[in-house]
């Protein structure tokens, strides 16, 4: 039997068909045997001239052979007026014997009318072997399911997953209930009005204003002082008074250090307003009632919740 399947396989190995001089078609297996469910593959050539060609379009199953992958049509070569083309299968078969592979029909669309040609290739040959059984043993049970004995490295790639996974867990929690820190407050001691007052002066005196001539600028800077003072002494606007309202002020005027206040007040107006020019006793002699204003007005609570009752008004 094997003998007349090589001798059918010679006499059909010629699987070029011409239809003309150029135009040749052919089907080639990757072999002509194969064991039941082996796959081989298929070639389908087409070689002429660059005429519209129609591949032959394969069913799934044929010739008791099935197709389990097609490939797309390429150009093999390509000349000037020739060209080559191929499409590839791979093919399988589940049933023993011989087959014959029935030719494949090519079709070539002539220029300019509108009929075809048909080309054909020659038939195949295939043996589809079956699997050989020794019938001299016994038949045997399919064996049990064997298992796979346990290795601690399969559970290391789990492992590392889940220690991850508890430390982005634990590190969002520690985001959404992180405790916010206790704000500490800085304790800043308020300076006296009154030392606060006596320092500007001894700065003022440090500039040595009066002594370059620039009156105007050491009065404006000494009344500012005082009236810093007497804003902070006893919670008043006196920055927005004028001279006459200051001087009007109740409890300023329940003090004996008004004329001092008075003179360093008018002096500085003169000196401002009516470009007076003072003489050097009268500059030094405003500093040291400034001081002494200052000096004598020191807060003293017990005293001011009774001295001083126009001021909570």
């Amino acid at each position: 039997m094997r003998i007349v399947f090589w001798i059918l396989t010679c006499v059909m190995a010629t699987v070029y068909h011409s239809h003309g001089a150029n135009d040749t078609v052919y089907a080639k297996l990757d072999t002509n045997s194969i064991q039941i469910g082996q796959q081989t593959g298929l070639q389908l050539t087409y070689s002429g001239s660059k005429k519209l060609i129609s591949f032959p379009a394969l069913p799934d199953t044929f010739s008791k052979m099935e197709i389990v992958s097609r490939g797309d049509i390429d150009t093999l070569s390509e000349g000037s007026n020739e060209i080559t083309l191929r499409q590839s299968f791979t093919l399988t078969s589940f049933d023993s014997g011989f087959h014959v592979i029935l030719p494949f029909q090519f079709l070539m669309f002539n220029t300019g009318k509108n009929d075809s040609t048909a080309i054909s290739t020659k038939p195949l040959l295939i043996q589809v072997m079956s699997v050989d059984v020794d019938t001299t043993k016994s038949i045997r049970d399919i064996k049990d399911i064997e298992e796979v004995p346990f290795d601690w490295l399969d559970i290391v790639p789990w492992a590392l997953g889940l220690i991850v996974l508890l430390a982005v867990i634990w590190f969002v929690w520690k985001k959404l209930n992180k405790i916010p820190a206790t704000p500490v407050h800085t304790v800043v001691q308020k300076v006296p009005a009154d030392e606060k007052a006596m320092q500007s002066l001894m700065m003022l005196e440090q500039k040595s204003l009066w002594q370059q001539g620039k009156f105007r600028q050491y009065h404006t800077e000494l009344t500012d002082i005082l009236r810093t003072f007497i804003t902070e002494r006893w919670d008043v606007t006196a920055m927005e008074m004028t001279t006459d309202e200051i001087l009007s002020l109740s409890f300023i005027k329940k003090t004996h250090e008004t004329d001092g206040l008075h003179y360093i007040l008018k002096t500085a107006d003169l000196v401002k307003f009516a470009k007076s020019v003072p003489i050097s006793d009268e500059n030094i002699r405003c500093m040291d009632l400034a001081k002494s204003f200052i000096g004598e007005n020191r807060a003293n609570p017990i005293a001011d919740s009774t001295k001083n009752p126009d001021h909570d008004q």
